[in-house]
């Protein structure tokens, strides 16, 4: 069970490590998205 409980811990960690670099670019990518996708809604609602 420790050896278990270890794997998963690393597991864990590394999916962390992984995702906390995207997370601080992906920050940037989220405060545009918002102006993306309302220029999205409003030219399928003009394709309408």
């Amino acid at each position: 069970l420790v050896t278990f409980l270890m794997h998963v811990r690393g597991a864990l960690e590394t999916l962390i490590g992984a995702l906390t670099p995207l997370d601080s670019a992906g920050r940037l990518k989220n405060e545009l998205q918002p102006s993306l996708m309302n220029s999205d809604l409003l030219s399928s609602e003009s394709l309408l």
